[in-house]
């Protein structure tokens, strides 16, 4: 018998999936590692999903823990190169609640990956290998992307996460990441100006309180790369500098990265 598990996000694209695997694979559980700063629309839409999907969900919580207790845990500020927020918060959570309830030789982990970003998968398929699970694509696969994924919460009728309703290419802690460019910051600035406020402050308190000029962003101008403060950016964006990009940079939760953790 096999075991068929869904990375579940709290975004579109995860949900549709794990309903199309249970459809083929009755019971199959989805799991939900919570970084307790998702959009509030978020777990409207997951309760939803849970409800028509009919399988169990699995809420890892994290006691509570945000991004910013990682960082300040690790001493490391996570930008577009190392997440450690989700290492931390996503992908040890479901590794280990796999390695406690399921039986690697028995069980595929799916992972939400459309078509369109099929360049992604060989790099998680192989983290996930050395960790001793089998993954699988169905959504790239089967050549299914986001619209796919619309049309199926039309016709099941639950209203997509309140980010999706809004353009964001992802659902995911509440329309920023540090894996994110400056152009969806900018998007974050000018869209949902108190998310990015939260987001301005914290940064803001995490390099006073470790005494070193670091930022998720970089401002690589004139030949030269240094971080650039979420305070910067929103004076650059004003004058016109920097224009939003929803489109710049990605959500990579389930990547794993080699280079984590450490100090800035």
């Amino acid at each position: 018998m096999s075991d068929h598990v869904v990375s579940v996000s709290s975004g579109l694209a995860s949900a549709y999936l794990w309903d199309l695997v249970n459809s083929e694979h009755p019971n199959s559980v989805g799991v939900f590692a919570d970084v307790n700063g998702e959009d509030k629309d978020n777990y409207r839409f997951l309760a939803q999903v849970e409800a028509h999907v009919g399988a169990p969900l699995v809420r890892l919580t994290n006691d509570g823990k945000t991004i910013w207790d990682v960082f300040r845990a690790t001493r490391f500020l996570g930008n577009t190169r190392v997440d450690t927020c989700s290492r931390v918060l996503k992908r040890e959570p479901i590794e280990r609640w796999l390695s406690d309830n399921r039986d690697p030789a028995a069980t595929t982990l799916h992972i939400a990956v459309d078509w369109t970003e099929a360049h992604r998968i060989p790099a998680i398929r192989d983290g996930w290998a050395t960790l001793g699970w089998t993954t699988a694509f169905w959504m790239a696969d089967r050549f299914l992307d986001k619209n796919h994924a619309l049309d199926w919460a039309e016709r099941v009728g639950i209203e997509p996460p309140s980010l999706t309703r809004e353009g964001w290419p992802h659902a995911n802690c509440g329309g920023g990441c540090v894996r994110a460019g400056q152009g969806q910051f900018a998007a974050l600035l000018l869209m949902r100006p108190e998310s990015f406020a939260v987001w301005e402050a914290e940064e803001a308190s995490f390099r006073e309180w470790i005494g070193k000029d670091v930022a998720i962003l970089r401002d690589r101008r004139n030949k030269e790369t240094k971080p650039m403060p979420l305070s910067v950016l929103r004076d650059r964006v004003m004058k016109g500098d920097i224009k939003p990009d929803l489109g710049d940079g990605a959500c990579n939760c389930m990547q794993p990265i080699s280079n984590q953790g450490g100090s800035e």
